[in-house]
């Protein structure tokens, strides 16, 4: 039985010359009468090992970040949501508690008036008869026993309204908790469109990869840049060869962001500052190649993709 030539190279740690330190990598391709040799020596072999490790390294780094990309994306459509329920909610209970007063009054004011139309005082007790003759006796009976459900459903408006009164404030209380996010979009408006995500890319100026940190989103010059949640200015600074004119802006739990390559700054270090708040105007300071705003988001010393809490 003939048998075929193997596929697979063979590395023979025989050396080519006496004290070389080279190996013989041998290729057998399927059909072919010849021999591949390849020489190789000890310091190439660690290099291709170093290079095989970094390109795992990075491969899995990037797989990392793009996890947790994702579990913050979903995590920010998820608060997104919760946003929008959370508004719909607060306005089903304000036209809900403006209905219950409105129906309250208005029984108030029936009360009232069949009180008026009957002789008798509000707060006392209506006779069975209403004044009427005996004969009517029967009537006097169905207007106490309407009295009656309409005291009680009054009394059933109250309660509820008492309730719907202490649920109100704990609404607004997780709204103003989201308003203390940067979750929002930058620009007014909502002008201005993403040029750059966050993520490995190559540096336009150098031609190498790096990591860009942030997210640029361009609009024209001048453009208004607002805070993107309740917190305090932290820092301002300008450099001429990064970042341009920046400013940082911490937020509750954590968060901070830094909105860079304005071309004025309206904030100083220690202002609070409103979600909405107009902070600076975008323009090209700084290492650009043109007018755009920079972003960057951190939670703690971490940096994160601001994809994630970006939306108009």
């Amino acid at each position: 039985m003939k048998v075929g030539r193997p596929l697979f190279p063979r590395l023979s740690n025989r050396p080519s010359g006496r004290g070389s330190g080279r190996y013989t990598l041998k290729i057998f391709p399927p059909g072919a009468k010849s021999v591949m040799h390849i020489s190789v020596t000890t310091p190439q072999i660690i290099f291709i090992l170093l290079l095989l490790g970094t390109i795992v390294t990075f491969s899995t780094l990037i797989l990392s970040k793009e996890g947790k990309a994702s579990a913050l994306k979903q995590k920010e459509l998820e608060l997104r949501n919760a946003t929008a329920s959370l508004e719909s909610v607060t306005d089903q209970l304000d036209k809900l508690l403006n209905t219950g007063n409105q129906l309250e009054q208005t029984i108030q004011l029936t009360r009232k008036t069949f009180y008026e139309n009957t002789g008798n005082p509000v707060d006392q007790p209506v006779p069975i008869s209403f004044g009427l003759a005996d004969k009517n006796s029967r009537i006097g009976a169905q207007y106490a026993s309407m009295e009656r459900d309409i005291s009680d459903l009054s009394d059933s408006l109250k309660s509820a309204n008492q309730l719907l009164s202490q649920i109100k404030p704990v609404l607004q209380l997780r709204k103003e908790v989201i308003a203390d996010l940067p979750v929002g979009w930058p620009l007014i408006a909502g002008r201005g469109f993403i040029t750059q995500g966050f993520g490995p890319s190559i540096n336009p100026f150098s031609g190498y990869y790096y990591m860009h940190k942030g997210v640029d989103i361009a609009d024209a010059p001048g453009t208004p840049e607002i805070a993107m949640g309740n917190g305090v200015v932290t820092g301002t600074n300008y450099e001429p060869l990064g970042y341009g004119n920046y400013v940082w802006i911490q937020y509750k739990y954590g968060f901070r962001t830094r909105y860079a390559h304005m071309s004025k700054i309206l904030v100083h270090a220690g202002e609070k500052v409103k979600a909405g708040q107009i902070i600076g105007l975008e323009g090209a300071t700084g290492l650009v190649t043109g007018p755009h705003l920079h972003l960057e988001l951190y939670l703690g010393d971490e940096l994160l993709n601001p994809m994630a809490f970006l939306h108009r």
